[in-house]
């Protein structure tokens, strides 16, 4: 009897426009643009030919390189979506001089998957075995069949359409598993042993087949996992990438319950090449791989090496499991048997796993593929499957198997000719030795494929090898060679040889496997050979070409600039530097940064601090080059702006688009009307408000001191402003007055955050120590002239505040200062504070409360304000978040992505709504706030940029209107006839305007009163809208019809049954009713904490 060989599980529930900066531009021949480009020495457009299309396109351009046909790629002011870039071709396309304009887009290998678990760098046992680069040959042809001998297999979303029927060949009942022997279906019903299986004396177990003898064993769905490594839908952006994307699977259940006997597996294995067994049908689809993942102790018997030869001489190859006993291979059965691919495992750092078999140098048959953690299709039943589409990891030369199985039936997909000695043949000659217990050491998918692809047959040699690629190259820049062999029947192909460099410059560097070679930084001209070797059919030839690494070195520098500087602009001035190197290339260039007066950072920020000339200068190495700007008094504009407005004019923009603007180093933002908002400037000391369309600064304040938080006073036109520092106090800015100086407001210690009441007053965080851990004091001051009102000290550290409509003020600390959570109540007339809840379980960075105050974001969970311990959902990866005006959305940065990407959340579903992939992420300090202007028309986020935080980065979005209706509710209906059609209340939708999409699942439903239906459709404000459902077949049972109307949902719930009476249990019993003399009986009901005895049989559950 046979176990299979994973060593153990661990559960785990577990094409793209990306943005660009060039675009491609050919300009007509016999334009001035093209006869300057004919005449330039490196064939580039000047930046002077550049500026009338910059004024087209109403953005920077810059000349990046020459390209063939004359052609330019221009770099634009920085990376945008290619939706945007595509706009500002079309403009340079239209003028006459231009033949065609398009966006430089940056394109992908078309084999590398989209899946969730490749993409996120979870499957890197395909990548060390470069089978991503073997997908460039093939993914597998739809007319091979790989037969997987195990557990049999469950549907999984990833194995859609690609298995076959399979047999069942588990015999005995016992080990089947399934209610009876050999069978027509292959499914996997579980594996699990229980303790009772060891205890029945009837059954063929004992506690050896328990997990260490002691545990039960769950359900493996050891089969369904193997296959998914071998065949694994791959780029349908779901799961796992499997090697083989296109061939057939064949489930061919060998393994039950606690293993499998040598004659099931023996006679599944020949079944599955296509052999006649007794009792079972024959095999339509006989398999030309077969994977065994599974063996057990003792060497190779005739029985199996008979049954073996027969497979093999049927031109089948079959890959088998060395085991995971720790121990030589040569002691395990199949792994022992001759004419069979035997396959130990490696870790992550190629060395051998601790649990695996191996072997010898000797051991030619045998070869190494990963088996650490490897994630593949799978299910969550302990016992019986759920069918939850679970992703899982596990260990074991079982997965290894899988590897190795899958890059052989690449090689049958890209030559269905070659022999099993042929296959082993050439998967020896495309391995990297591993050490002597791993024999033949681990394949290189890319060789194997693209060698089998290349094969030409028996008798048929290699001759010659000619390595074809450049002669030269720059530093720093990769390089890509390939070989073509000569054949002694005097064709010629592209082979994928073993690849190797010698360079005295670099003596420990590697040849890719692609024959790639690395980027050298070297500081004058060096030489090195790329050498390649080659076998095929046991001959072996080489080649050598040599090579110079040429070094690359900045010629020239370009600064750019503006020519006004405006010593009041609350933006810096923006210089940036372009460098020509040797290579001809012209790039952004890295460089030392000076001026003669004022400060510039290490990007280039111009920060003036007097008037006059100014020399703004950039070094790289030896290479200068400046420009000469001019600081001028005042601001570069001025406008007008609104604190409320009952409509926002968003015309002229593009929707649903992000877009940033560069602006001052900010602590905090207020957005105000139609695309406008405060930004408080910490290190220019000011307010500032800014025109984000326009990218303008139309009003200023200068401060005292460098601004900390921002409040705009419920019902006023003050805006309150704190400082970092202690003893800067607080000031106001009367924004209905803004030719007005700030107003100063003493406050002692540091200030924290500070919130408006809803009484004409302001609260504000205070303490003598600048991380509010002791002392800390809360003050009210009067809004109309700032004076103070009453203070109130904290028993305990406070950080962040809200103050809630329902007279209640929330304060949270971050967890270095106890990580609490606290609500006070505010008393109407006293404005004594009472302590309503105290909680240290988490605290965190409160920064969103709902305008109703009744709803609060802390740590993405939503908590309810009257009862903090209470979380309605949880917004997954939000941060720092701001709600809507109506309260319906929510939107935040996404703490989980890299780039802290923009996304407006559903508050009613606690989904995502709107996504805005950010293009690149500043923030070192990090992001600060994220807010909706006063009628939803905008979303702002901002976020530090810069080592030190020297200037900030400004989002905003226009967005479309997202219908969020009202939440609506059906009434539930009980004692339904089961199948009978029943129709809900009609409900009457509002809270919103314009068309919302409509749809529902598990029934249907009419808009006033027409026909029922179940296809999605739009609705508006004011219909009313019914659901029907049909009630289950069973008794007692509830089915539902969920309808969802733009961001909300509902569900209508019918239950079958009689109603209950309305007296439907007794209060108290002398005796109860004779329930009959059935000793036990039994009920399924829905899941249940407790339960309560009543009278005559009945339970409270």
């Amino acid at each position: 009897m046979l176990l299979l060989c994973p060593l153990f599980a661990q559960a785990q529930r577990a094409a793209l426009d990306v943005p660009t900066d060039r675009l491609i531009v050919k300009w007509r021949k016999g334009t001035a643009g093209h006869a300057q480009i004919l005449a330039a020495p490196d064939r580039r457009i000047s930046q002077a030919h550049l500026e009338a299309l910059a004024r087209r396109t109403g953005v920077r351009l810059a000349p990046y390189r020459a390209m063939s046909d004359d052609a330019q790629v221009l770099k634009l002011d920085g990376r945008r979506s290619v939706g945007e870039v595509r706009a500002i071709a079309a403009r340079l396309a239209s003028h006459p001089d231009i033949e065609y304009a398009v966006p430089d887009q940056k394109r992908f290998p078309s084999a590398a998957p989209n899946d969730p678990y490749f993409a996120g760098k979870l499957q890197s046992n395909l990548t060390t075995l470069n089978v991503p680069l073997a997908w460039d040959i093939t993914t597998g042809s739809p007319l091979l069949v790989v037969a997987v001998l195990d557990t049999g297999i469950l549907p999984h979303p990833d194995l859609a359409g690609r298995a076959l029927a399979g047999y069942d060949f588990v015999s005995d009942a016992y080990h089947a598993n399934d209610g009876a022997g050999r069978d027509a279906s292959a499914a996997d019903p579980g594996d699990w042993v229980s303790w009772a299986d060891v205890d029945d004396p009837s059954s063929p177990f004992d506690s050896a087949c328990l997990y260490g003898g002691i545990y039960e064993t769950p359900s493996s769905w050891h089969g369904t996992h193997i296959a998914g490594i071998i065949g694994a839908a791959g780029n349908n952006g779901t799961g796992i990438a499997g090697i083989n994307w296109n061939s057939k699977i064949l489930p061919v259940r060998v393994l039950g319950k606690c293993g499998g006997y040598d004659s099931d597996i023996i006679d599944g294995m020949r079944w599955a090449a296509g052999i006649s067994v007794p009792g079972a049908p024959s095999n339509p689809t006989p398999a030309r791989v077969l994977n065994m993942s599974l063996g057990g102790p003792g060497s190779c018997n005739a029985a199996w090496q008979s049954a073996i030869d027969q497979v093999t001489g049927l031109n089948k190859v079959i890959v088998v499991a060395a085991g995971n006993e720790g121990v030589d291979f040569s002691t395990v059965t199949p792994a022992s048997c001759q004419g069979v691919i035997t396959v130990a495992a490696h870790d992550p750092q190629n060395n051998r796993s601790f649990y695996s078999n191996f072997g010898s140098a000797a051991a030619t048959q045998l070869f190494a593929a990963p088996g650490d953690n490897i994630y593949s299709t799978s299910d969550g039943g302990a016992r019986t499957a759920l069918n939850d589409a679970l992703i899982y990891n596990e260990y074991g030369t079982s997965g290894a198997t899988a590897h190795v199985s899958g890059i052989v039936s690449l090689m049958l997909s890209a030559n269905s000719a070659l022999t099993p000695a042929q296959v082993r043949q050439i998967l020896r000659d495309s391995s990297t030795s591993l050490g002597d217990w791993a024999g033949s050491g681990k394949p290189d998918a890319l060789q194997a494929v693209g060698n089998a692809l290349a094969f030409r047959g028996a008798g048929v040699v290699p001759v010659s090898l000619t390595i074809n690629g450049p002669g030269s190259v720059f530093e720093d820049v990769t390089a890509s060679y390939t070989a073509t062999v000569t054949w002694s029947d005097s064709s010629t192909s592209q082979v994928y040889p073993r690849w190797s460099l010698a360079a005295a410059f670099a003596p420990q560097a590697t040849m890719g496997n692609a024959g790639t070679l690395p980027a050298f930084s070297v500081n004058s001209d060096q030489s090195a050979t790329v050498q390649a070797s080659f076998t095929a059919n046991g001959v072996t030839v080489t080649a050598s070409k040599a090579v110079d690494v040429l070094d690359n070195y900045v010629t020239s520098l370009a600064v750019s600039g503006p020519a006004t500087v405006y010593l009041s602009n609350p933006s810096p001035a923006v210089f940036s530097a372009s460098a020509t190197w040797r290579d001809l290339r012209v790039t952004g260039a890295d460089v030392a940064w000076s001026a003669t007066s004022g400060s510039i950072s290490a990007g280039g920020l111009f920060f003036p601090s007097g008037l006059g000339a100014v020399t703004v200068t950039a070094t790289a190495g030896t290479v200068t080059a400046s420009a000469n700007a001019t600081v001028v008094s005042g601001a570069p504009g001025s406008g007008s702006f609104s604190l409320t407005c009952a409509s926002e004019n968003v015309a002229g923009l593009t929707l649903d688009q992000l877009r940033f603007l560069d602006v001052g180093s900010s602590s905090d933002i207020v957005p105000l009307c139609d695309g406008k908002l405060l930004v408080a400037d910490r290190l220019a000391h000011r307010i500032d408000v800014i025109d984000a369309p326009a990218g303008a600064i139309i009003r200023s304040w200068s401060l005292s001191a460098a601004p900390s938080r921002m409040e705009l006073a419920a019902g006023s036109s003050k805006l309150f402003v704190t400082f970092f520092g202690s003893g800067t106090g607080m000031a106001s800015i009367d924004l209905a007055a803004p030719d007005n100086a700030p107003q100063y407001i003493s406050v002692p210690d540091y200030t924290a955050q500070l919130i408006s009441g809803d009484d004409g007053q302001i609260w504000v965080l205070h303490s003598p120590s600048d991380f509010f851990v002791t002392n800390v004091s809360l003050s009210r001051y009067r809004v109309s002239d700032g004076a103070l009102l009453q203070t109130h000290s904290l028993p305990r550290a406070a950080n962040f505040m809200q103050y809630s409509k329902s007279r209640r003020i929330l304060i949270t600390t971050l967890a270095l200062s106890g990580g609490a959570r606290v609500s006070y109540d505010v008393a109407p007339d006293t404005f004594a504070l009472t302590e309503r809840e105290n909680l240290t379980d988490a605290g965190g960075l409160l920064k969103a409360l709902s305008p109703d105050g009744t709803r609060l974001l802390l740590n993405g969970k939503d908590l309810d304000v009257q009862a903090l311990t209470s979380n309605r959902g949880t917004w997954a990866g939000a941060g720092a978040g701001g709600f809507s005006p109506d309260g319906k959305q929510l939107a935040a940065n996404k703490i989980d992505t890299y780039n802290n990407d923009l996304v407006i959340y559903s508050t009613e579903r606690h989904v995502a709504l709107k996504t805005f992939p950010k293009p690149d992420n500043c923030a070192y300090w990090g992001y600060q706030a994220t807010r909706f202007s006063p009628t939803g028309a905008f979303v702002f986020g901002y976020e530090q940029c810069g080592i030190s935080g020297e200037y900030g980065r400004l989002f905003w979005v226009p967005i479309s209107a997202e219908p969020t209706p009202d939440a609506i509710a059906f009434d539930s209906q009980t004692g339904v006839a089961p199948g009978a059609f029943v129709n809900s209340n009609g409900v009457t939708l509002g809270g919103f305007t314009g068309a919302a999409s409509i749809s529902v699942s598990g029934g249907q439903y009419s808009i006033n009163g027409t026909a029922f239906t179940a296809a999605p459709g739009t609705v508006s404000a004011g219909q009313t809208i019914a659901v029907r459902a049909q009630a289950p077949s069973g008794s007692y049972a509830t089915a539902a019809a969920t309808l969802s109307v733009g961001a909300i949902q509902a569900s209508f719930l019918v239950t079958t049954g009689s109603p209950l009476p309305a007296q439907w249990w007794n209060p108290s019993c002398g005796a109860e009713a004779d329930l009959g003399s059935q000793a036990v009986s039994f009920a399924d009901i829905g899941p249940a904490w407790d339960m309560i005895a009543l009278c005559d049989g009945r339970l409270l559950a």
